[in-house]
């Protein structure tokens, strides 16, 4: 029963700013693995490949459970603060729904 409590937007905006610094940091890691795949194609170093693209799923898998979380999260807020709580994760949600889009349609 905890967790239908309504938070306060004060209480979710340190889990938003961690959501916000958690995407930022998979999404480098995405680029990192995208650009030493490619190293590893032109080296044509198939084990370096097959890693990273191991590596890129779970990133990938982690930035859709961020996702699902932080809407979980705003679903606890109140319905007022749901705007607010928008203009705060949803550049980074768009980045993240991107970078899975960009992963996906490889």
């Amino acid at each position: 029963f905890l967790i239908n409590l309504i938070i306060s937007m004060k209480v979710a905006e340190i889990s938003i700013n961690k959501f916000n610094d958690q995407i930022s940091h998979k999404i480098t890691q995405l680029k990192s693995f995208r650009i030493a795949n490619s190293n590893a194609s032109t080296l044509s170093d198939m084990e370096k490949m097959r890693k990273d693209a191991i590596n890129c799923l779970r990133v990938v898998k982690q930035l859709k459970q961020l996702l699902i979380e932080i809407e979980n999260l705003k679903a606890r807020t109140k319905p007022e603060d749901h705007e607010k709580f928008e203009q705060l994760t949803s550049k980074r949600k768009q980045e993240a729904l991107k970078e899975i889009q960009m992963y996906q349609g490889q």
